[in-house]
């Protein structure tokens, strides 16, 4: 059998290509006791029958298989998905460029989706509401709208609306934004200081997550212009006080554009992430909604405060912060051969690889 050196049939069974083992064979994946995806390959070197840790051909061969269609061996039909500990429920914010000639309410209703147009942009209904946004820098031949989902459990109806949106040519750019609330109403002070430690811990890192446009804004400022506000509260109260500007009428309060903005808890009873740049995106939408959500998760974790990262790791990750990547998905317990894990590290490196 020849040795593969192109990517056509790379990750097959039974097929031989060059690693950095030299030559060997895949013979076949195995799932361990601990869930930790292993492969049972043939060094051709050594003519010896080894396993290793090889967690990337999990997906990768499902997708050769796919290609080639040659059925999936069963053993790497296994799926990683993420347990939520917490109930999710949560609402989206859609910054979009809608063409002029498209009656985007028409198209939604006529999908499903019920539309609400309420008195008051802040009314919490049952429907989505859909709205004209005149922030938004729209250009020629689109108009600037927000589509703003109700407080949701799941993902059903955000699939429908996002199929919905690019078949109707709705479209982003660095004018727009994605928000995400999620409700946090029996929150302590405690729980939500570690909210914004865990953000500001990572902060480097979940920049690269997103366009460089939205890493410190007008509308999602650095945690670092707050964080010592936030960590010198005593009480709940204060913090509602200081961080979230209890007492003021308008909503749209300067203390509420940060990356994290707990202003919407005074209205809403929720904390909103607001740095994800706009997309119609299901996938990146649902990511950083698993994303965000598990984070409020790592909060309630018992006696368990956000810690600081090792002194010996600090220089290496404010000069590259993705080498806490595989860290910091540790500490929100989610496993890096998830789709939510594999994509936003995806992110991580396409964006690394425009700044090379």
């Amino acid at each position: 059998m020849a040795t593969m050196y192109g990517k056509t049939k790379r990750f097959m069974l039974n097929e031989i290509f060059h690693t950095t083992k030299g030559d060997i064979k895949f013979l076949r994946y195995i799932e361990t006791e601990e869930n930790q995806p292993k492969v049972e390959f043939l060094n051709l070197s050594t003519n010896t029958i080894e396993t290793d840790y090889y967690g990337i051909v999990y997906y990768k061969v499902i997708k050769q298989h796919k290609k080639l269609g040659i059925p999936v061996p069963e053993s790497v039909k296994y799926e990683y998905k993420i347990e939520f500990e917490r109930d999710l429920k949560f609402g989206v914010e859609l910054e979009l460029l809608v063409p002029r000639d498209i009656n985007l309410e028409n198209r939604l209703i006529n999908a499903g989706i019920i539309i609400t147009n309420p008195a008051s942009t802040h009314d919490v209904v049952e429907g989505w509401k859909l709205v004209f946004d005149g922030s938004i820098s729209a250009g020629s031949g689109y108009k600037g709208y927000e589509l703003v989902s109700p407080p949701s459990s799941n993902f059903d109806d955000l699939k429908i609306v996002c199929k919905v949106l690019k078949e109707s040519g709705v479209k982003t750019n660095t004018s727009c934004g994605f928000h995400v609330h999620h409700e946090i109403k029996e929150l302590k002070r405690r729980q939500i200081m570690r909210i914004y430690n865990f953000y500001y811990k990572y902060e480097r890192l979940i920049n690269l997550m997103h366009n460089k446009s939205r890493d410190d804004n007008r509308y999602c400022k650095s945690l670092d212009y707050i964080i010592n506000s936030v960590r010198g509260c005593q009480t709940k109260e204060e913090m509602l006080n200081k961080i979230a500007g209890k007492g003021e009428t308008r909503y749209y309060s300067n203390c509420r554009y940060y990356k994290i903005n707990l202003r919407s808890y005074i209205f809403y009873g929720t904390i909103e992430f607001r740095q994800a740049a706009g997309t119609i995106d299901y996938n990146e939408i649902t990511d950083w909604i698993t994303f965000t959500h598990k984070i409020i998760e790592r909060s309630l974790q018992i006696e368990n405060d956000v810690q600081e990262i090792d002194r010996e790791q600090k220089d290496e990750y404010i000069s590259n912060p993705a080498s806490q990547y595989e860290n910091m998905m540790n500490e929100l317990g989610i496993y890096w051969l998830t789709d939510t894990s594999k994509n936003l590290l995806k992110r991580v490196e396409k964006r690394l690889r425009r700044a090379a």
